[in-house]
């Protein structure tokens, strides 16, 4: 499989890269520096900023009609304006508890923001997946997990994808078709653990479910019945999160990570922590903003 190497310079631990089509850039982030990314692929700039926020952060998900962001941290989420990257507090559902981080944000097709949380030492089992609707009423959807990364979204919009990173699992949840209605769980794939962790996740138009994956630099599509349809293979240990953006949304932009690399990891892994571009025939599904 083809890739190019956005930058040279390597994330401790790359995350969450998000496509924000009215600025025409990638964004992701640095989990353990506080650092955000910029790219943009038609003239190849990268732009790097320091976030004056607490790490480990967490998910970025796009804010009010795409001119801020939201991003999680060790403190809560935050609103940071695009244009003066002034920051205000935003939610905290994990309030009081030490123990618990904050991983992923992501917005479905109603407008809602769902949040995945992890236990900070990845021993206990409890992070949970919250959503935040429309109106700020915040829902505790599922817990238990020691380590949490998602969601993505099918295109209907009816179904949640979302792994449970330790235990190898992907769950598929069913939203109910009224607000009140109970959401409906079960597991999806069990990976084998020779494909590593399955990390950050998305989905193509087609339904097509994307995986990266921790500890074996590999990527699986899957059909939206489960069926491994391909699997690609990087040059980096830790895969960490992707997704599809570009004027076309078929430009995949995959995360990658250098935390817990040792001397034998760099020898076989040489380009671990880079961020990669992989232009695909598959076509990825605009990212919404949360507007409230």
């Amino acid at each position: 499989m083809y890739y190019e190497i956005i930058s040279d310079k390597k994330c401790e631990l790359g995350e969450s890269p998000i496509w924000h089509k009215n600025t025409n850039n990638f964004i992701w982030l640095d989990y353990l520096k506080s650092k955000i990314f910029f790219y943009n692929p038609i003239n190849k700039d990268i732009v790097e900023k320091k976030l004056d926020l607490e790490a480990p952060l967490g998910g970025i998900a796009l804010y009010n009609n795409f001119k801020s962001l939201i991003i999680a941290h060790k403190n809560g989420l935050s609103i940071i304006s695009l244009d003066s990257f002034s920051m205000t507090d935003f939610v905290h559902p994990e309030i009081g508890k030490n123990d618990v981080i904050y991983n992923d944000l992501k917005v479905d097709r109603d407008n809602s923001l769902w949040i995945s949380t992890s236990h900070i030492d990845e021993t206990e089992g409890k992070g949970s997946l919250w959503r935040l609707d429309k109106n700020k009423k915040i829902q505790l959807v599922d817990k238990g997990f020691k380590v949490s990364n998602g969601p993505a979204f099918s295109p209907c919009g009816n179904y949640i994808y979302f792994n449970d990173t330790f235990t190898y699992q992907t769950y598929m949840y069913q939203l109910p078709k009224e607000d009140k209605g109970k959401v409906e769980k079960k597991i999806f794939y069990k990976f084998d653990e020779e494909d590593g962790y399955p990390d950050g996740i998305t989905v193509d138009e087609d339904g097509n479910i994307w995986i990266a994956h921790w500890g074996s630099g590999i990527i699986t599509k899957q059909s939206p019945s489960g069926e491994i349809l391909s699997k690609f293979n990087l040059p980096s240990l830790n895969l960490t999160s992707l997704c599809f953006g570009g004027a076309n949304y078929k430009n995949l932009i995959v995360t990658s990570a250098t935390d817990g690399m040792d001397d034998k990891d760099w020898k076989i892994f040489p380009e671990s922590g880079k961020t990669f571009s992989i232009i695909r025939e598959e076509k990825g599904i605009k990212e919404n903003a949360y507007v409230n």
